[in-house]
């Protein structure tokens, strides 16, 4: 029996063709399609999904930017609600915190890991604004674990944040579980982009709220689903996808179920018995190098 096969890609993007290798046992242990990660350099200069059938047929090609789900039930707030000192806040925190501060922000929340961001002593005026702003985003949704202190504070007391995700003025200063990897944010890369490239002070606010409140109800779902598994079975991602789709009419890129799922791990603290071929991204990235 064969180990692996080679089969045709072709790029969404640029249509260039290649065979690649791929291992049979992934294929094989998926019950539908497998949403195979074609990394740069395999076929060409992009990154891309292929959707490979039991046969080895190619399906379809999804391009990794990603799009946002778009048809959520969910209603945004409404724009009245928006006290002038919330968008006071917001334009400050868009004048003078990086995108990519944000970014890491974020991510040690939604990951559930306790987290102190060192401002500049030069910075101090930014303190309880970062406070505010994030209370206001994160309010009914996920909670969490962060400190904002000066730089110059922040020394004097470091030994109390051994166990932190530390943060400092766009860099990383501590990452003891290895989740500030920027190539596995592109979920937080793209909810903050936008927001800062909005230059409607209340849409920017209210499209970043409601996107972070998609990914806690989304996460919800999916737990949902997995609560209602048999006893010891697991789901492939492609069925958890059309799961997702029939019982909470939830049209979800590939992506961005993989990101939903490391949510549910990290925060939400539950078992994920999920079969889903991303390890693949391991075998071609050999091939890569």
């Amino acid at each position: 029996m064969n180990m692996s096969e080679y089969v045709m890609i072709k790029c969404p993007i640029c249509h260039m063709e290649k065979k690649v290798e791929i291992p049979t046992n992934l294929i094989d242990e998926a019950a539908h399609l497998t949403a195979v990660l074609i990394p740069k350099s395999i076929v060409c200069e992009h990154t891309f999904h292929a959707f490979v059938d039991k046969n080895f047929a190619v399906r379809g090609y999804q391009k990794t930017d990603f799009e946002l789900p778009i048809n959520i039930q969910e209603e945004k707030i409404e724009e009245t609600t928006l006290l002038e000192s919330e968008l006071n806040d917001f334009e400050n925190l868009k004048w003078n915190i990086s995108p990519k501060n944000l970014k890491y922000i974020f991510r040690g929340i939604m990951f559930n890991k306790p987290t102190v961001f060192i401002l500049p002593d030069s910075r101090s005026e930014l303190k309880e604004i970062v406070e505010r702003t994030i209370n206001f985003l994160f309010n009914d949704t996920f909670k969490h674990n962060l400190t904002i202190l000066l730089k110059s504070n922040y020394k004097k007391i470091k030994s109390d944040f051994k166990n932190y995700l530390v943060i400092g003025w766009e860099k990383i200063l501590r990452d003891k579980d290895k989740i500030m990897n920027d190539q596995d944010m592109e979920v937080e890369e793209k909810i903050v982009r936008a927001f800062f490239r909005n230059a409607s002070k209340t849409d920017a606010i209210i499209n970043l709220e409601f996107e972070i409140r998609n990914i806690y109800k989304i996460s919800q779902n999916v737990i949902s689903i997995i609560e209602n598994l048999e006893k010891d079975k697991d789901i492939d991602i492609m069925t958890l996808k059309d799961r997702l789709r029939v019982q909470f009419s939830l049209d979800l890129d590939i992506q961005y179920l993989r990101y939903i799922l490391t949510i549910v791990r990290y925060y939400f603290k539950v078992y994920v018995p999920v079969n889903d071929s991303n390890e693949i991204q391991e075998f071609l990235d050999i091939l890569s190098s």
